[in-house]
């Protein structure tokens, strides 16, 4: 992977994230109630860029002789919970102001010490819970995400795909752990099954499997895939205008697309724009899949610092600007004028972000460092 398709992977996980928060100003702000789909579709990029990016490092990872199902599972477990659970206490206290301070009671139903640990542990959204609620009626059984922490869903379906993903990377005969080893299995496999099937997101965890699959066969042959690409544009004019031609085909198919589930489908009768479908799907992973191969012909010194950054942060952005906005709408910060509206919410989710990232997510190796060092001291 050279520093062009390094640089373009940033942008996508950056401009994701704020697609995610364009998407959540203009629905619970700008225009309450409705929706553009921005947000489903930054979910999408995330899903695709995880499921290629988590196989392809681990695979590279892999090839070291000190790189261990151990090191996978706490590189993935501080990467992730770092920044979450500081996340979460974050939610619950913005949440207990508005609920205790405000007239505010929108996400309140949510807001209990069962939706708390189940958000903590990722259990949220669990299915089974699900189940019991829809088809038996006991909502006891419901497990959601807590208070206002409603993009957090995702982040469990993805915690989940990455131990699935571990157990089979790492995969090893072992009758002593057979046991344990199955019921952590079971466990993790029945968010993403359920995901591939139904649920929200219409079949996300497929998405990263494809993905994954994808990334295992760039790994194996990626290098002869891009000299044969690289000499390919080189030979002439015709070639580079029928890869664009290409991917302009793609593009066009993706736009009739939306316009075709979101408007002919509906009789015509516009209500918003549908992106959870996997036929888009498909069509936006060979969109961009086929941008990252032609990018490994560009010759570029070194990535692009704006758009490192810019993903650096993309996750904490995404843990707490709903909530974030959810606040500013409860405390009575707006003012009704869109374009100021729109620049507050806006600017300041992304600074508390930077400064979360600065706080919590950016430390997450230190972390994983002191704690290792803790443990094995005590041992």
């Amino acid at each position: 992977m050279n520093n062009a398709q390094a640089t373009y992977l940033d942008g996508l996980r950056g401009f994701a994230a704020q697609l995610v928060l364009l998407g959540h100003i203009y629905s619970l702000v700008l225009f309450p109630g409705s929706t553009l789909g921005l947000g489903d579709l930054g979910v999408i990029v995330f899903f695709i860029l995880s499921g290629f990016l988590i196989t392809y490092t681990s695979l590279l990872k892999k090839k070291r002789s000190d790189y261990s199902a151990g090191a996978y599972f706490s590189d993935r477990f501080f990467r992730i919970f770092v920044p979450y659970v500081p996340a979460v206490f974050f939610i619950v206290s913005l949440d207990y102001y508005i609920f205790n301070y405000t007239d505010v009671r929108a996400y309140l139903e949510y807001f209990n010490i069962k939706n708390f640990i189940a958000t903590l542990t990722m259990f949220q959204q669990y299915p089974i819970g699900i189940f019991m609620d829809k088809l038996m009626g006991i909502g006891e059984m419901k497990l959601s995400t807590v208070g206002s922490a409603r993009p957090l869903w995702t982040v469990a379906s993805e915690w989940w795909l990455y131990v699935l993903f571990g157990m089979a990377l790492f995969y090893r005969k072992n009758p002593k752990y057979f046991p344990l080893l199955l019921v952590i299995f079971v466990i993790s496999s029945v968010g993403p099954l359920f995901n591939s099937v139904a649920g929200t997101g219409q079949g996300l965890s497929l998405v990263w499997l494809l993905m994954s699959i994808l990334a295992y066969f760039y790994y194996q042959g990626g290098k002869k895939l891009e000299e044969n690409i690289a000499v390919f544009l080189e030979t002439g004019g015709q070639e580079k205008l029928v890869v664009s031609l290409s991917l302009g085909c793609v593009l066009i198919l993706m736009v009739t697309r939306v316009f075709w589930t979101s408007y002919v489908e509906t009789g015509f009768v516009f209500d918003r724009p549908v992106f959870y479908d996997f036929n888009l799907y498909l069509l936006l992973m060979a969109f961009l899949s086929a941008l990252f191969i032609i990018l490994s012909a560009v010759d570029l010194q070194e990535r692009n610092r704006a758009m490192v950054f810019l993903a650096d942060f993309s996750y904490s952005l995404y843990l707490i600007h709903y909530t974030w906005i959810f606040f500013i709408l409860s405390v009575g910060w707006t003012t009704g004028n869109g374009f100021y509206d729109l620049i507050l919410c806006y600017v300041s989710s992304n600074l508390i972000a930077i400064v979360f990232w600065w706080l919590f997510e950016r430390n997450h190796r230190r972390v994983k460092l002191t704690v290792t060092r803790i443990l094995l001291s005590r041992r």
